[in-house]
């Protein structure tokens, strides 16, 4: 089973790091086109030269032309200063300072929010109307917790894609939207983040509970060893509790060194990444506008930022408490019926009964179900949604 995973890690960590030193290039070559356009005054004459041959030809209108005049130089001046904060932020970030850089990413996120007085004539594509004001504040957030951690930045994208938005029904936007700006990177943290969003960690959990699960049923049958047990000076609980206890145990060690080893793997070929990058956790409408609430808001919907590494700790501890109950329960169950498919097939519908009836039947006391636990990524990220 190792094996086989060590394989399956090799494999998806050279699609992943392939994947993540593309969108890098494809973002900074986006960049230098950009540098190139608005840096280029003759991109932008056009409509200068125009307004002037019209103030001059059109004597009763002329106000009106020198007002457009006005603004095209405004416009120009405002491209060349442009120009200039992205060649200087590509310069730092070819050195090792972000600081330029998230300044640049900054001013994008500021002009979408409407807060730049430049934002009328600046002509920068933006995604406030359909993005939300909550996705591009809280991306705005992010960039001064990125400068002020002096954390180096993740590619694509300068928003964060987060739940409250306005694409409604253009599903196909949304998800164009998505990956656009879907953070991607090879370190070794992030490699382990991108495993629980992507839910991979499942697949390691199936397998350990597919070989351990089965607890004592494995042992009824044609080998008979617990046969062989109870005829042994033995308590059966204690054979139970052995039995529990090894699995766990094995479990426990299989999983974290699975972890180890991708992080590990990405320190070596990359880095081992920033403890403090930031993760958007979200809180409920109600706990936000309570009096406990001591976090950020926007429009009644409260968030927070997470340290990835503190992110990763909670994710890897709940990942753990999972699959301990998964064994627990299903090696009960191995006392109560004779083979492991009749445990297993028992297990599975229950898990699923009482995951689906905690998710949509009984939301308000969902935090009481050990079910509501089982979607982590979900979880660790929308506490609040079930706790407040």
């Amino acid at each position: 089973m190792n094996v086989v995973l060590l394989l399956l890690l090799f494999a998806g960590y050279y699609l992943l790091a392939q994947q993540s030193i593309q969108k890098e290039r494809t973002f900074i070559q986006n960049i230098e086109q950009s540098i190139e356009f608005f840096g280029n005054e003759e991109n932008h004459i056009a409509p200068l030269n125009h307004y002037k041959e019209m103030a001059e030809t059109q004597e009763e209108h002329r106000e009106f032309y020198e007002g457009l005049i006005a603004l095209e130089e405004m416009k120009i001046e405002y491209f060349q200063e442009y120009s200039m904060l992205m060649e200087d932020a590509l310069d730092r970030y070819v050195n090792n300072n972000w600081d330029k850089f998230y300044e640049y990413l900054l001013h994008e996120n500021r002009v979408r929010n409407q807060e730049e007085g430049i934002y009328e004539i600046s002509q920068i594509s933006h995604d406030y109307d359909l993005a939300g004001r909550f996705t591009v504040e809280v991306s705005i957030e992010e960039k001064l917790w990125l400068m002020e951690n002096n954390v180096r930045p993740l590619f694509p994208g300068t928003l964060i894609p987060t739940i409250h938005h306005y694409f409604g029904k253009n599903q196909e936007g949304y998800e164009y939207f998505v990956e656009q700006n879907t953070k991607v990177d090879h370190s070794g943290l992030y490699s382990l983040y991108l495993l629980f969003q992507n839910h991979a960690h499942l697949a390691p959990i199936f397998l350990l509970l597919f070989l351990f699960g089965g607890g004592i049923a494995t042992e009824r049958g044609k080998k008979r060893t617990l046969f062989l047990l109870k005829t042994l000076p033995i308590a059966e609980k204690h054979i139970y509790i052995g039995k529990l206890f090894h699995s766990i145990v094995v479990s426990t060690l299989n999983l974290l060194g699975l972890f180890g080893f991708i992080v590990l793997m990405g320190t070596i070929f990359n880095r081992l990444g920033d403890w403090y990058y930031p993760i958007l956790k979200y809180h409920s409408f109600s706990y936000t506008n309570s009096n406990k609430f001591t976090g950020s808001s926007v429009e009644g919907y409260g968030y927070e930022f997470l340290p990835l590494g503190e992110y990763l700790l909670h994710t890897i501890t709940l990942t753990i408490l999972v699959l301990l109950f998964l064994l627990t329960f299903t090696i009960l169950l191995s006392t109560l019926f004779k083979n492991t498919l009749s445990v297993f097939a028992t297990a599975g519908m229950i898990f699923i009964s009482g995951y689906v009836l905690t998710n949509h039947f009984l939301t308000e006391k969902a935090h009481f179900s050990p079910f509501v636990y089982f979607n982590i990524p979900n979880y660790e990220r929308r506490s609040g949604y079930y706790f407040r």
